[in-house]
């Protein structure tokens, strides 16, 4: 929460900033996340799930044939079904920094020569 004081006498304004995950449209199923890493090529489902308080595993289904040609396509593991566990080298932050990171991934991918 953050709060901002304009003017003189003003009265403090507060207000909640929504997590990216949020933001982005991800839904939480009680297990983790279900939603979409969204770039600008299009958006590509994937699943977050929690294993402890600040440690998760994070999911792509049938990630673009772009990222074939992209250094860091080892990093994505097929599991089955279309299915993609992503391995980080260094570990997001959060759950929204493991998010932006995929997105970002997925960007450099489309934009790879």
């Amino acid at each position: 929460m953050a709060a901002f004081i304009v003017g003189p006498g003003a009265k403090p304004a507060t207000y909640d900033t929504p997590p990216y995950w949020r933001l982005r449209g991800w839904t939480d199923n009680g297990r983790g996340l279900e939603g979409q890493y969204k770039t600008r090529f299009g958006d590509f489902w994937g699943f977050i799930e929690f294993r402890s308080k600040q440690s998760y595993e994070y999911f792509i289904f049938k990630p673009p044939q772009q990222l074939d040609f992209h250094p860091k396509r080892p990093c994505f593991a097929h599991i089955g079904n279309g299915w993609y566990r992503i391995n980080f080298t260094q570990l997001p932050k959060s759950v929204d920094d493991g998010i932006a990171k995929v997105e970002s991934i997925l960007m450099e991918a489309f934009e790879w020569r």
